[in-house]
């Protein structure tokens, strides 16, 4: 019995020192499934998962949060990490609406980084320590929808940073919905980068509901900041 279990939290508990991708995501216990179809995961939690996503070069991918919250894993890691050239859209098919990215409150890592494209429909995204919700350094985050907080007083909730100054690529972001509200500034848009604001609430308790320091088009949206 003991080399059994051994067995198993060594096949399946360690798993995730780094991070898993979507192919092997779904293992005994992983309250996640994960299905190919025409080359694209379909990922669907099953419920609440304790997972480090990552999504590299060459793969598509579909989370469904399905009303279930996502945390990482290992603290050193990201809940969810796009690289360049994957691409992943998260959406929340649950009828009341509950899914949610987050994180272990001894986590390193902020919920999410990006650097290829994302794409964030809907669902809850929050964090209890002081990191981006969203860390954007890829050429493509597009949010239509989601609710998004922090209680952090230092960092904003959005980040997009051109950290790879020898790269050409434009850390993007588009937004046309969604909810963002935080102490600190909801979208921070650093130096040599871009946003685009079409539509979505934007709530700031004591700093900007944009800052912006690079390129910034706002076509749209409700932008507050109430101190």
């Amino acid at each position: 019995l003991f080399a059994t279990i051994f067995v198993s939290f060594f096949a399946f508990g360690m798993m995730n020192v780094e991070a898993i991708s979507p192919a092997d995501i779904e293992y005994p216990g992983s309250n996640v499934t994960s299905e190919n179809r025409d080359g694209i995961y379909y990922l669907t939690l099953t419920g609440d998962a304790d997972e480090d996503l990552i999504v590299s070069a060459g793969e598509t991918v579909v989370l469904d949060l399905n009303g279930h919250t996502m945390i990482n894993f290992t603290d050193a890691v990201e809940t969810i990490k796009v690289l360049e050239g994957g691409s992943l859209t998260i959406v929340d098919n649950s009828v009341e609406g509950t899914g949610t990215i987050s994180q272990k409150e001894t986590s390193t890592y902020g919920p999410i980084t990006n650097y290829g494209a994302l794409i964030i429909e809907s669902g809850n995204f929050t964090t209890p320590l002081d990191f981006y919700v969203v860390r954007n350094e890829g050429v493509n985050l597009t949010i239509n929808g989601g609710n998004f907080t922090s209680s952090s007083t230092t960092t904003s909730l959005i980040g997009n940073i051109k950290y790879n100054e020898e790269s050409a690529d434009l850390p993007t972001i588009t937004i046309t919905g969604g909810t963002f509200e935080a102490p600190s500034n909801t979208v921070k848009n650093y130096e040599n980068t871009s946003v685009t604001i079409e539509g979505g609430t934007f709530t700031s308790q004591s700093a900007f509901a944009l800052d912006n320091s690079g390129t910034a088009v706002v076509t749209g949206g409700t932008l507050t900041s109430i101190e």
